[in-house]
Order: structure tokens, then C-alpha cells, then sequence
């Protein structure tokens, strides 16, 4: 083995190469050295090269940049994009109603800037404004699970809902915070000591006028749920730590978009007495 291979022990002496918690031991005379020659490096000066102090021509430093002042924009205060088509409705028909939605079909024209105009139609689902609630008893997240008829599959997710009238129109003079009150009582059993809102968010913006409000939940009281009729033994309660939530996440076992953005906000806020 050649000189290079060469290493010394910790305590001085001559020995085989070494490995002392990942790193390499180095004689203790080069330790110095060898720093020193790592700190020009890594801050850009490099060890003179042997020679003539032959004047290489220096390079001039740049002027310092002065100060900048960044500003910040708001997302409510950012200058919204000016698209270069309109959409303009000319003309609208109801289609369907039950008692839990409506759906209308809209004659629109899409304008050019040069003015021209080409018709089209526009579906669009209305629902009423809903609630969405993290429960957080300080150390789980009580999740409900129910198979959900669109999909075909199973589904975890936050409590979740609105209060509806015939057709899907909104129930007057309820405030989010009631809804959310009363969707986390009929799926979970839960009162609220404390509900904080989140945010405002749409639960499918290219097909539905449906808005949710969300929420966090605490000071959990226990009590039976109550669930609609509709919902009477579908629902199944699920309690995780908001590790195991996030996993679920992860592996596709919670696919609601609605509870994944409430979710997000919620960390993003931080859970009461999360560790």
C-alpha cells in the first residue's frame, strides 16, 4: 500500500487508515494545515500556485450592489392578470333540481378582444355554502369514513356538509360556523368548545359554485352522533395521529380534496398542544 493510504491513529501514533465517526484521522501536524487550506478554498481563495510573482492581470471588483427594496404583494392586493377573452351569458335554463342541488345550463358567448363573439354553453352544479371541521382533541384527528357513490370506492374524511333547503339553495341566515357545528355533531357526536376558522376555499371551481368555510375544532365534548337519515349507518369514525393522517395522505387511502386543504391549513396554522 502505497504512502497515500497512510493514516494516524487518534492518539499520535502510526497506523493503518482510520475511521473515527465517519471521518478520516489525519496526522496532527496536517490538521492545521489542512484547515487552513480548506477555509481559502471554501471562500474563494485558493493556495498561490509556485512561480513568478508575475502580475497576472488582477480582475476589478464589481461596485456593490446597493440596497433593494422588495415589496410584497398580498395575493388579495396582486394585480389580476387582464385576459384577452370574456365570457358573457346570454342566456340561462335549469336542467335538474332535487333536494340537495340544482344544475343550470348557461348560453354564453366567449368575446374577443376585436369584439367578435362565439357561442357556446356553460353547466354549471349549485350547491350551498359548506363547512368543513379538523376535530383535534390535542393528540388525534377524528376522521369519518363512508363509501361515497360517485367514486365507487371508500373514503376518509373530515366531517363535512351544508344545510340545505329544496333544490340545493341556501338555508337563510345560517353562518358557516353554525354549519360546521352541526355537520361535526351529526357524523362525529363532537361539540365544539372552541371553532376557529381557517379560510375560504371552493370545493371544484371549473364545474360547481359551491364555497366551503373551514375550521379547526377543539375542547372537544364527546356525545352520540346524529346523523341525517340519509347517513343513518353509513358513517364509520376513525381517530389518527396527524402522522398517521399525513401517511394516509401519502399512500392515497384519503383522496377528499376538500379535507386535504383543510388539513394543510390547519398544520400550517399548528394544532393546540401538538408535540
Amino acid at each position: 500500500m502505497g504512502a497515500s493510504a497512510t493514516r494516524w491513529t487518534v492518539d499520535g501514533r502510526r497506523g493503518p487508515p482510520t475511521v473515527a465517526a465517519g471521518r478520516s484521522v489525519v496526522p496532527p501536524g496536517r490538521v492545521a494545515d489542512g484547515a487552513r487550506e480548506a477555509g481559502r478554498i471554501r471562500h474563494g481563495r485558493r493556495p498561490a500556485r509556485p512561480g513568478p510573482a508575475a502580475a497576472r492581470p488582477r480582475r476589478a471588483r464589481a461596485p456593490a450592489a446597493s440596497p433593494t427594496t422588495v415589496s410584497v404583494v398580498a395575493p388579495s392586493d396582486a394585480p389580476r392578470p387582464r385576459p384577452t377573452r370574456t365570457i358573457v351569458t346570454v342566456g340561462t335554463r335549469e336542467v335538474y333540481r332535487n333536494p340537495w342541488m340544482t344544475v343550470r345550463e348557461d348560453a354564453i358567448e366567449r368575446t374577443d378582444p376585436d369584439g367578435a363573439a362565439h357561442p357556446g354553453i356553460y353547466a354549471v352544479v349549485m350547491k350551498p355554502h359548506a363547512a368543513v371541521v379538523v376535530p383535534w382533541d390535542g393528540r388525534r384527528v377524528h376522521l369519518v369514513g363512508q363509501d361515497r357513490y360517485p367514486l365507487g370506492a371508500w373514503s376518509w374524511e373530515l366531517p363535512q356538509g351544508a344545510v340545505h333547503v329544496d333544490g340545493g339553495d341556501p338555508a337563510p341566515g345560517v353562518d358557516p360556523a353554525a354549519i360546521a357545528r352541526a355537520e361535526l355533531r351529526e357524523e362525529t357526536g363532537f361539540e365544539a368548545g372552541r371553532l376557529e376558522r381557517l379560510g375560504a376555499m371552493a370545493f371544484a371551481p371549473g364545474m360547481a359554485d359551491q364555497r366551503f368555510t373551514a375550521f379547526l375544532a377543539t375542547d372537544l365534548r364527546p356525545g352520540p352522533p346524529q346523523p341525517e337519515a340519509e347517513e343513518e349507518g353509513l358513517i364509520v369514525p376513525l381517530a389518527v395521529t396527524p402522522d398517521e393522517l399525513d401517511a394516509m395522505i401519502d399512500r392515497g387511502e384519503i383522496v377528499d380534496a376538500a379535507t386535504v386543504a383543510t388539513w394543510y391549513l390547519a398544520t400550517r396554522r399548528g394544532l393546540p398542544g401538538r408535540g
